[in-house]
């Protein structure tokens, strides 16, 4: 008999249906009835119930621990690392899920993928792949758990922010030393404290200026001038670092704290500029807890099993074929798990903007071509919108009836409110978004996923009008038809519930996500 205990913390419905279906693909029994045990191992042989067990230990993602019959129950590594997050962070006890366990907290990057939810769907989907792929990865959450389990993983993402924290958490995880990586942060951590408060202190730097004569007269206009004397005293400190990973890795910290110190308010998705009279914090304290979560993070993978594979990280679109053909694989079974853009969502790139600048990743000029780039994005030009608006009359990209049917509702009610510029833009907005998925799932198609090999999205609905005729856009099974256009087939929609959504654009939000589960024709 195998006996299993499930986390501590309260699970959602979803997760439960994860724990279930990932204890059946591991083991190839279903948990019995009280959840508490595995039907059919008690007619197992010793040998199924130590493979079963081993792989429960190493892969599973919301049990706590497992044991067969007579022996010591073992905790299995997700709870092992998730138990030494709330050791290390002063709580002790799993009051609740850790999402910023190991490399996971290193950057608060906006629009993370839960990493519980990324592991539990490669468990799921297809445990015996060993090849991963995330077309959008964003900061890189998918990779790190695919690292985890063993697999060779590649990612792509047009943000180079989102690029730069991806490679800095797949390069941290991978390092071969994590107490000596740790002790080196420390020290660079230290040095470069105490040179950016002497220089927020006195108002100067007198040093050689890190920044480019761009970089400088755009960061000029969003910090203070003793904030942007301790910023370019903390980056000429850590770019003269000699230690690649550390240097990673104290610009990173660096980064995350730029919104909380500069003139741009830290709690909006856009641009806004705080009241005048501000008086930025102390960046080399805030500098310091930034580090310091990134030191504990270090410490906490010393707790699991290193993790292996090999690391391809692209920077570009996944919609572009070219790009995923740069990805080989040889004869590794292949899976994709990636959560896209939704449909008109706003992008990261002004969210980020002062990152980007600050560590050189792009030109000030280049902001806005960047965000206007990007899959499902709101900015465009006059030719391009003239371009995308003739496709969409004539359905130039050929999207399914579901997709078209959605425009032409969000057309003729745009008719009948006098919508304005933005809100009239909407439906082709939409048939941009949806054709460039078309054009992505055709690339992972033809370049990269062989028959019956699966790509899973997770992706939320959202809604778009006023507050008293919203029109819901259902993005996972749009999403779902415009995929079975372009080579796939559609497996399963797994619903979740999420958390709800606060803040500014809160009122457009769906409290939900689905997994589209598809599986190349």
């Amino acid at each position: 008999m195998i006996e299993i205990q499930g986390p501590s913390y309260r699970m959602f419905e979803y997760e439960q249906v994860l724990l279930n279906r990932e204890v059946e693909q591991l083991t190839g029994a279903a948990a019995a009835g009280d959840g508490a045990t595995i039907d059919g191992s008690q007619e197992w042989s010793s040998d199924r119930i130590a493979r079963a067990v081993k792989l429960l230990i190493e892969r599973s993602t919301y049990l706590s621990a497992v044991r067969s019959e007579g022996q010591d129950w073992q905790p299995t590594a997700q709870a092992t690392i998730e138990g030494k997050h709330w050791q290390l962070r002063g709580g002790g006890q799993r009051r609740k899920q850790s999402t910023r366990f190991g490399v996971h907290g290193i950057h608060e990057y906006r629009g993370k993928f839960n990493p519980q939810m990324a592991r539990a769907l490669i468990n799921v989907v297809d445990p015996d792949a060993n090849s991963l792929l995330d077309p959008f990865c964003g900061s890189g959450t998918t990779l790190v758990e695919g690292l985890r389990l063993g697999m060779s993983v590649a990612g792509i993402d047009l943000s180079p922010i989102a690029h730069h924290i991806a490679t800095v958490k797949t390069q941290a995880l991978l390092h071969h030393d994590h107490e000596g990586l740790t002790k080196d942060l420390r020290a660079l951590k230290s040095q470069a404290a105490t040179a950016m408060k002497v220089a927020q202190d006195e108002d100067y730097y007198a040093g050689r200026d890190p920044l480019s004569t761009e970089a400088a007269r755009y960061l000029t206009d969003w910090f203070t001038s003793p904030a942007l004397a301790a910023l370019r005293a903390g980056l000429s400190i850590i770019q003269n670092h000699s230690g690649n990973c550390t240097r990673l890795l104290a610009g990173v910290a660096l980064s995350s704290i730029l919104r909380d110190v500069s003139l741009q308010v830290p709690e909006d998705l856009r641009v806004r500029r705080r009241p005048t009279g501000f008086v930025a914090p102390s960046l080399a304290e805030l500098f310091k807890t930034a580090c310091e979560k990134i030191e504990a993070g270090l410490e906490e993978l010393t707790e699991t099993p290193r993790a292996a594979g090999s690391v391809k990280l692209l920077l570009g679109s996944s919609h572009h074929p070219g790009l995923i053909q740069n990805i080989k694989q040889g004869t590794d079974r292949r899976l994709i798990v990636t959560s896209p853009p939704y449909a008109t969502a706003l992008p990261y790139i002004d969210t980020d903007r002062l990152s980007l600048i600050a560590l050189g990743l792009v030109d000030p000029n280049e902001l806005r071509p960047l965000e206007a780039s990007l899959v499902g994005s709101r900015e465009w030009n006059k030719a391009v919108q003239k371009r995308w608006a003739d496709a969409h009359s004539e359905n130039a990209y050929g999207l399914p009836r579901s997709v078209t049917q959605l425009l032409q509702q969000l057309n003729e009610r745009n008719k009948t409110v006098g919508a304005g510029f933005r809100r009239a833009a909407v439906p082709t907005l939409l048939y941009r978004y949806f054709a460039q998925m078309g054009e992505a799932f055709s690339a992972w198609s033809s370049g990269y996923l062989r028959p019956g090999e699966r790509a899973v999205l997770v992706v939320g609905r959202n809604r778009t009008g006023p507050a008293d005729d919203r029109i819901l856009i259902d993005t996972p099974r749009l999403l779902a038809d415009v995929a079975e256009l372009h080579g796939f087939t559609v497996r399963e929609l797994i619903p979740f519930e999420t958390w709800p959504r606060y803040g500014l654009h809160s009122s457009n939000g769906v409290n939900g996500e689905d997994a589209v589960v598809l599986a190349r024709a």
